[in-house]
């Protein structure tokens, strides 16, 4: 499992969920993405989503599963709809957190083949991922992953994410999105890719995460 990208299980938490401490101080991404941002994204977003999931699982066969196992078991299920878009949102938001670091990065030996392979190279991908990424209507997320020995560009809305798809270990690389509140929802975010991740073990490759708001300027995976 991609441990980095693991919410701590309620279990070690006193039985509750939690909005785990940012692994860097609020203004470390700056210029790239402000400590603005970041305060509105992870203070209270992020905060939100995970306050909310523990009023929905109080009491609940969900109280004390692991959340990526509350994904799983959620997606796709009309009943569970609230609990799946806030357990998703609180998953994604601390898998991308984690995924930033400042500074920024470049693709490593392995990831840099295949984008060029794929995807024509990394300066074309990171114009297909940003497009794909600002296309995406209202609340969102692109994401790159690795789907049958290829890599491809993907979007899902809300909560939604490859995992919840069933593929948790092909999610290479996320941009996440939201509509300023009293704006056009075509006013999105801009989003650009940041950092690189490694994951350990297998075959499997790099993953990262990525937002930047639309007064931000892009550093590159």
């Amino acid at each position: 499992m991609y441990q980095a990208a693991a919410v701590p299980n309620p279990t070690e938490t006193g039985g509750h969920f939690t909005l785990t401490p940012l692994p860097y101080a609020e203004d470390a991404l700056a210029p790239v993405i402000s400590r603005e941002t970041v305060a509105l994204h992870y203070g209270k977003h992020h905060r939100a989503y995970v306050d909310k999931l523990n009023q929905l699982v109080e009491g609940t066969q969900f109280a004390r599963m692991p959340i990526d196992e509350i994904v799983k078991r959620t997606a796709a299920v009309a009943a569970r709809a609230e609990i799946f878009n806030n357990a998703g949102q609180a998953w994604n938001h601390h898998f991308y957190w984690r995924s930033l670091a400042p500074g920024g990065g470049r693709p490593g030996e392995e990831l840099r083949r295949r984008l060029d392979r794929d995807l024509g190279g990394y300066d074309a991908f990171a114009e297909a991922f940003t497009k794909a990424a600002v296309a995406q209507f209202g609340s969102g997320w692109a994401w790159l992953v690795f789907d049958d020995g290829e890599l491809k560009i993907m979007t899902t809305a809300n909560g939604d994410s490859p995992m919840a798809r069933g593929m948790l270990y092909s999610a290479l690389t996320a941009a996440g999105m939201k509509p300023p509140r009293k704006m056009p929802t075509t006013d999105v975010s801009v989003i650009c890719p940041s950092t690189i991740m490694k994951m350990a073990g297998g075959t499997r490759i790099p993953i990262a995460v990525a937002e930047a708001t639309r007064d931000t300027a892009c550093s590159g995976l």
